[in-house]
């Protein structure tokens, strides 16, 4: 297996040698020996005096290899479980962050209570209690975090690390994002959340089980030929669209989420309104119910040192050459 550098930078330092072997070249050519015997050697061996060179060049550049740390990969044994694949892409779109919820059933998430500021809520602060909530649910399963306004920001890979992904969802409402982008499709440098979804199970998905749970007031539309294209893949790979609809838009059916709506029924998913006790149940039971599948997954990644080997043959190189200097001297 190939080995890695923990120091790579100190691989820079081999190239001090040159100096020292270009003012070596410019020295006379004439050897000195303390033998006679040894004398008469040279001049059927003529690569001789060039023996300590070499040697030096051999200490040097082991030794900084050594600084350098080369590090052998040493990969745990595969741990296989059952499971579902779930991404969450979380909305962080200005109208996620501007808008207000008063209505004490959507806000159960945040305080339990529905008074504590008078004003109401940020659709932004309940859906983040929302995937709190929903992350708890999810035992088990390996569950994966990405943001979006107009563009997508990864926060973490489908991981069974839970407490990871409920720790990067914390702060999640101090953010002020911009517009909203359903439609992207990957060409552009604004990919849209459900694209970067579909292209993450795509990476790294392993489950039978493909479940893209996008949290989001759902101010945004989806284009006929987005549409068919994003059905297209979500057949591929398997994948179900959950929606937890976070704000009045969904309560009251609103025009803004009919997109969503459509997408979400015709991949199988169901949509799940923040506040909706009955619906909650519903769309938990209904992933509940969707099939887990054996997943392959490396337990551990560590990296066993052994620059003390070079060091040691950096030791054996200066030895040989301080030998190799007292037998074969060049002279001035």
């Amino acid at each position: 297996m190939p080995f890695t550098f923990a120091n790579p930078y100190m691989l820079f330092l081999v190239a001090a040698i040159l100096p020292v072997l270009w003012l070596a070249s410019r020295r006379r050519k004439a050897l000195g020996h303390s033998q006679l015997d040894i004398h008469a050697n040279v001049k059927k061996v003529p690569f001789i005096g060039r023996i300590p060179v070499v040697l030096l060049v051999g200490f040097w550049v082991l030794l900084i290899i050594a600084l350098a740390r080369p590090q052998l990969p040493n990969v745990g044994e595969k741990e296989v479980f059952d499971a579902r694949d779930v991404v969450i892409a979380a909305d962080i779109s200005g109208s996620m962050t501007s808008g207000k919820i008063q209505d004490p059933a959507q806000v159960q998430f945040v305080e339990g209570e529905g008074d504590k500021k008078p004003d109401g809520y940020k659709i932004i602060e309940v859906a983040e209690k929302a995937i709190d909530a929903f992350i708890d649910l999810r035992q088990g399963d390996r569950v994966g975090l990405l943001l979006f306004d107009d563009e997508v920001y990864y926060s973490w890979p489908l991981s069974r690390d839970l407490r990871v992904i409920k720790y990067k969802n914390v702060g999640m409402s101090k953010y002020s994002g911009g517009g909203t982008n359903f439609d992207g499709d990957g060409k552009n440098s604004k990919m849209g959340p459900i694209q970067a979804s579909i292209e993450h199970f795509r990476e790294l998905g392993q489950a039978r089980s493909k479940i893209l749970v996008m949290v989001t007031d759902g101010e945004s539309s989806i284009s006929d030929q987005r549409f068919t294209e994003i059905m297209s893949d979500f057949r591929e790979l398997n994948i179900k669209l959950y929606i937890l609809g976070v704000g009045d838009s969904w309560v009251k059916g609103g025009s803004s989420t009919q997109d969503l709506r459509k997408l979400t029924e015709a991949s199988g998913g169901i949509v799940i309104t923040v506040g909706d006790a009955e619906q909650m149940r519903q769309g938990l039971a209904r992933i509940d119910e969707l099939e887990k599948s054996q997943v392959y997954q490396e337990k551990s990644l560590s990296f066993l040192d052994i620059y003390q080997y070079f060091i040691l043959a950096g030791i054996a190189a200066a030895i040989l050459f301080l030998v190799g200097s007292a037998i074969v001297r060049e002279a001035n």
